[in-house]
């Protein structure tokens, strides 16, 4: 007798794609939940801020290199923004601080796209990131502070 084919019977259990699905859907849910946090959620926002202060920082030297003048970079009196060619950055909840080798508290680009050197330290609590301002190059780099 023959067997009709939609009256098959399916062998029971789920698809290697629902499996796949499921387990994407548990891992974002235990993402969420760990990045919430508040230690971690802190530690990500000091990261994005130090890296957005990196962007301002290049695009400081791309101005010295476009404007062919040297562009002064300080931290401003309240400690939270930067104050690049006379501009203010955003104001974060964070500590800014400039680090020189000589002391001073002023970085600045250079016409040929090099720097006077020294760092950015960005801070919250016992969390500190540091920005890199290579003195030859003029490179900005974003570093996790040990």
């Amino acid at each position: 007798m023959p067997v009709d084919p939609s009256r098959r019977i399916s062998a029971a259990g789920f698809t290697l794609i629902e499996m796949l699905v499921v387990l994407a859907v548990l891992a974002l849910v235990f993402a969420m939940v760990a990045l919430n946090r508040p230690g971690l959620n802190q530690g990500a926002q000091l990261h994005a801020r130090a890296s957005q202060l990196a962007e301002a920082l290049r695009a400081a030297r791309g101005q010295a290199i476009a404007g062919n003048r040297a562009v002064p970079v300080t931290v401003a009196p309240d400690g939270t923004r930067l104050q690049i060619a006379g501009m203010l950055s955003a104001p974060g909840a964070f500590a800014l601080r400039v680090l020189r080798p000589d002391g001073g508290t002023t970085l600045a680009f250079l016409p040929d796209g090099s720097a006077t050197g020294g760092a950015v330290e960005v801070s919250a609590g016992e969390a500190r990131w540091i920005i890199d301002v290579a003195r030859r190059s003029g490179r900005v780099q974003v570093q996790h502070a040990p």
